[in-house]
């Protein structure tokens, strides 16, 4: 954007080098505009970027972990481990860490981090005697390129003498179509040592109903988008199949992003398994959640 017109041409060609190079980092539009806005939150950006690897060496990144529940008995299943960025204070969003994570490659260590810390907790609730549930932790398609990716996992699981079932590893949709041989290969190897492997964010991109015929994983996540709501005739045909199909397939179903209780009931009734979201819990610092581990029955829903 020209905001004074006797700018020298040196100046304007600088300027649209500095927008180019922004929307190569990008993936949320084709135009960028060079204003005092743009410029000041790429700056932010990018102090985020230069400050994560000591941000994780100070202790500034924590776990939390969202509660995933039964639909049919309101009762407590499992958890997400979401990984959260405290500085000074403040919570920084994961919309502006994790793509800077994982552009630079450096979400391969949160990755790590958040097995590392809920292999960890899970072991700490089993020593002081709590209810244990299954914990998923989100891998990004990334850790892909590289071999033995189930064996470093098992080192770690290892490592806290947890049984492998109390584990899920994620992968978002993008994964499965961006290197199917390696993806599957991948799920074979888990599978091998007993940990449960799950789809995420499925109905988010181009979902192929190829990945739920050729690809063994335990568990379907799916989008809220695909809930939708109850006046959406065709969208409700669409998520029924997709329910009723997982079934036939002996997945278990996991809806995530709900809020709303006719939501919720609509998923009981459609034979969703467990729902993940805002209406039963948030996701919760380590402390909160040992506690909702010990009262597993949400009552007031």
């Amino acid at each position: 954007m020209l905001d004074d017109s006797t700018d020298d041409i040196d100046t304007i060609l600088a300027r649209a080098e500095t927008c180019i190079d922004i929307a190569k980092r990008r993936a949320d539009g084709d135009f960028v505009y060079y204003d005092l806005d743009t410029i000041n939150r790429e700056k932010q950006l990018t102090l985020l970027e230069s400050g994560m690897p000591q941000a994780l060496a100070d202790g500034e990144f924590v776990v939390y972990f969202q509660p995933k529940v039964r639909v049919d008995t309101r009762t407590l299943v499992g958890a997400e481990a979401l990984i959260r960025w405290k500085r000074d204070g403040k919570i920084i969003s994961p919309a502006d860490f994790i793509p800077i994570a994982e552009r630079t490659g450096f979400i391969m260590k949160l990755d790590m981090f958040v097995l590392e810390h809920t292999c960890a907790m899970i072991k700490q609730w089993q020593e002081n005697g709590k209810r244990t549930v299954p914990v998923s932790v989100n891998f990004s398609k990334i850790h892909l390129r590289f071999p033995h990716l189930a064996e470093k996992i098992m080192n770690v699981i290892n490592r806290y003498g947890i049984e492998p079932h109390y584990l899920e590893v994620e992968f978002t949709e993008t994964a499965y179509t961006d290197d199917f041989n390696a993806i599957k290969q991948a799920i074979i190897d888990l599978k091998s040592y007993g940990l449960m492997v799950s789809m995420d964010d499925f109905g988010t991109g181009y979902s192929s109903l190829a990945l739920l015929k050729d690809l063994d994983f335990d568990i379907l996540k799916l989008d809220k988008s695909l809930a939708g709501s109850d006046d959406d005739a065709r969208g409700q045909v669409v998520l029924e199949n997709i329910l009723h199909m997982a079934q036939e397939l002996s997945m278990t179903t996991v809806c995530e992003g709900v809020e709303d209780k006719n939501i919720v009931d609509n998923l009981r009734n459609m034979g969703c398994n467990i729902i993940q979201g805002y209406y039963f819990d948030k996701p919760l610092p380590e402390s909160e959640f040992a506690s909702r581990l010990e009262s597993p029955i949400y009552e007031n829903k």
